[in-house]
């Protein structure tokens, strides 16, 4: 296996321990806290104030938001590669 799919593994698995971390942190905070919470998806899809549903909130904005720059870098990386270009 080379470098490139051992670097593409890394940063696949670390994006996936993230957005399984920040489910289980908003499981965590929503059952530390009062049920005064209302996650709410791109400000239309009301979700329900339970552990379960802050759950979903962050695993949902996070892997959104880190998969959108993920996809960035790495539209970046194969199109505007300067080392490949001097060769």
């Amino acid at each position: 296996m080379n470098e490139t799919r051992r670097g593409d593994r890394l940063v696949v698995s670390l994006y996936l321990i993230i957005v399984a971390l920040t489910g289980v942190m908003g499981y965590v905070l929503a059952r530390a806290t009062d049920r005064s919470l209302q996650p709410e998806l791109f400000g239309t899809i009301q979700l329900p104030p339970t552990p379960v549903g802050v759950a979903v909130f962050g695993m949902v904005t996070i892997g959104l938001l880190l998969g959108v720059l993920l996809a960035l870098v790495v539209y970046v990386g194969r199109n505007f590669d300067d080392a490949a270009r001097r060769q």
